[in-house]
C-alpha cells in the first residue's frame, strides 16, 4: 500500500521543485489551456472536482484496486499542485515547451494528471475472456 503513495508523491515533489526553478522562465498560464477563464470559477470547479476524486479514491482503496487508486491519486496530486499555483500566484507555472501547439506548454503536474486519466481509460476498456 505504501507504493501507492510513493510514485504520485514523487511526481508532486518533482513538480514543486521544477516549478520553483523555472518560475521566472515559464509560461504563466492564467486560464485553462491558455484560454481565458474566470479564476474564481476555475478554482471553485477545481476544488469540487478534487473532492469528488478524493471520494472515488477512498472508495477504490477500500476495493483494493491498486492501479485505479494510483491513477486517481496521480490526478488528485497533480490537480492540487496546479490549484496551489492558481491560489498563490494567480496562474499555473508551465515550463515544458514542445512548441507544437500554442497550448503545448505544460508541467509535471499536467503529466501526472494525463497519466492518471490514461491509466483509468485503459483500465476501463472491456477485457477479452
Amino acid at each position: 500500500m505504501r507504493l501507492l503513495f510513493i510514485i504520485p508523491i514523487l511526481f508532486l515533489i518533482a513538480d514543486r521543485i521544477t516549478k520553483s526553478i523555472f518560475q521566472f522562465r515559464s509560461s504563466n498560464n492564467p486560464g485553462l489551456f491558455h484560454f481565458p477563464v474566470n479564476q474564481k470559477v476555475l478554482i471553485l470547479l477545481s476544488i469540487i472536482l478534487i473532492i469528488f476524486l478524493l471520494f472515488l479514491f477512498i472508495k477504490s482503496v477500500q476495493k483494493k484496486s491498486f492501479l485505479f487508486s494510483l491513477s486517481l491519486l496521480a490526478i488528485i496530486l497533480g490537480g492540487l499542485s496546479n490549484l496551489f499555483d492558481r491560489i498563490v500566484f494567480g496562474y499555473v507555472i508551465d515550463w515544458i515547451n514542445l512548441a507544437v501547439f500554442p497550448f503545448s506548454v505544460f508541467n509535471i503536474a499536467d503529466i501526472s494528471i494525463v497519466t492518471g486519466v490514461f491509466l483509468i481509460a485503459v483500465l476501463s476498456l472491456p477485457r477479452r475472456k
